[in-house]
């Protein structure tokens, strides 16, 4: 008997630690944070425990969406509404891997992107745009020299085949079903957090949606590490081969560098070396290719509906690469309207459209004080169409703001972030701007482009801003 009476105590004790400690995560935590902000005068609106303000979110885009209006420059207003809407009620101001986890990760990853070399993949990009001129022109030849070709999923294929060459020292075909896997689980996570919300524990719960983001990432996960041990065996193979020139010892010094420093790993990564390259390659997989294509795309598509520049741009390919047998960092450093006219696509249509941070220490911001575990949200589209910074004419594309580089293009310098800033920066930015000014020089050498009368214009975001519809253009074959 004593020791059911004793049972019967501890029972509710022990049902209700749990209890105790969601509620501590969903509501007292949180809680505590915005009251050190309140007093600061840093308000928000009043979340929900289960929800949040994502409720809120969706009922803001809801009413966005309806009065959508075909504007190339007032994108954020359906992408994110609720940061227009909340910055005026609540006079906002504007202003992933953590610790010693991403130091380790930035120390093994960003030497493999130095423009040393970036500089023997010029090369292999070009080799890499050639099934895609070819692809393009037989499409052309077919339909007299000029036809509708919706360009989006082409230049993911070949900014994918880039990046396998690059970094994985295989092709496209190779690496064909991580990319479709990858791109079917951006979209499934970018419609959860739309809908469900960000919260940790409803991405536990086991949804629908849940169940195939955790099944689409168990199948990339397989595939990548079916790479990973693919290429040990070819290492191993090939370790008394005198072909040093072949692609694949050539550029998979990223693949062996990952796998080399799975071995040590910061015991607070807390993961295993297979969960460790996966994660590395997933990142690359993923921010390698899927970036710089929605770039090109986007860039394809202002050079369309503004002919002048296009004509600017062409006129430069064609000087710059006269008598050239191939291109080279030298060519490329000389193009400087195609780079405007990619910084301005870049500001308009910013790849890494949101940073989050959380903080990990409590710190100062301005006049500030963020207390630990706050999590700093910078909507870098609006910063990149803020009136304020770049003047009245920010929803305009005009490459020429970036004559004199990206550092006299606004006020102050840092409100222009295509690629994060500090010591965040993205590691692959060189590889992105050599891969978009080959495949530019290729195309505008080949081809011209004018809109297509099927396109709509509706920019969705799914991790990144991409078209909503494709982007079909009126593509012409240059004599």
């Amino acid at each position: 008997m004593e020791k059911l009476h004793l049972l019967a105590l501890l029972l509710p004790i022990l049902l209700g630690l749990p209890l105790l400690y969601i509620w501590d995560i969903l509501w007292m935590r949180p809680e505590r944070l915005r009251k050190k902000l309140r007093k600061q005068g840093v308000r928000g609106p009043r979340p929900t425990l289960f929800y949040g303000n994502t409720q809120e979110m969706k009922r803001i885009r809801q009413e966005a969406v309806s009065a959508q209006k075909q504007d190339t420059s007032n994108y954020i207003s359906t992408l994110f509404p609720h940061f227009l809407i909340w910055r005026e009620t609540y006079e906002i101001s504007q202003t992933a891997s953590n610790g010693d986890i991403w130091a380790y990760q930035r120390k093994v990853i960003a030497p493999e992107f130095f423009m040393e070399k970036i500089k023997v993949m010029i090369e292999l990009i070009g080799e890499a745009s050639v099934p895609l001129l070819e692809a393009w022109e037989s499409m052309l030849d077919d339909a007299g020299g000029s036809r509708e070709i919706d360009v989006d999923g082409y230049l993911r294929n070949f900014s994918a085949d880039v990046i396998a060459r690059a970094c994985f020292g295989s092709d496209f075909t190779t690496g064909e079903e991580i990319f479709y896997k990858l791109r079917q689980l951006q979209k499934a996570i970018s419609q959860q957090d739309t809908l469900v919300g960000l919260s940790a524990v409803w991405k536990c719960l086991p949804t629908k949606a849940n169940r195939e983001i955790q099944k689409l990432e168990q199948e990339v996960r397989l595939l990548i590490l079916d790479v990973a041990k693919e290429h040990s065996r070819g290492s191993s193979s090939r370790n008394n081969d005198d072909d040093n020139d072949c692609i694949e010892t050539k550029h998979n010094s990223f693949l062996r560098s990952i796998v080399n420093s799975s071995r040590h790993c910061p015991a607070s990564y807390g993961g295993s070396a297979e969960d460790y390259i996966v994660d590395n390659c997933k990142n690359i997989y993923f921010a390698g290719h899927e970036t710089a294509a929605v770039t090109t795309t986007w860039c394809l598509m202002l050079l369309a509906t503004h002919p002048s520049w296009q004509d600017r741009a062409r006129a430069e390919a064609l000087e710059v690469c006269r008598g050239c047998t191939k291109l080279d960092v030298d060519v490329l450093r000389r193009l400087k309207t195609i780079t405007m006219v990619i910084q301005e696509t870049l500001r308009l249509y910013p790849p890494a459209s949101l940073i989050v941070r959380e903080a990990l220490t409590d710190f100062k911001l301005g006049a500030l004080n963020i207390p630990r575990g706050t999590i700093v949200q910078t909507a870098v589209a609006m910063l990149h169409l803020d009136k304020d910074v770049w003047g009245q004419d920010a929803g305009e594309f005009r490459p020429d703001r970036f004559t004199n580089g990206a550092a006299a293009a606004c006020e102050p310098s840092h409100m222009y972030l295509p690629f994060g800033h500090g010591p965040r920066i993205c590691a692959g930015q060189n590889l992105a701007m050599v891969e978009l000014k080959v495949v530019l020089v290729r195309l505008l050498s080949k081809f011209a482009f004018s809109p297509s009368p099927g396109y709509r214009h509706a920019p969705l975001f799914r991790l990144t801003i991409e078209p909503g519809f494709g982007m079909p253009l009126v593509v012409t074959k240059l004599p």
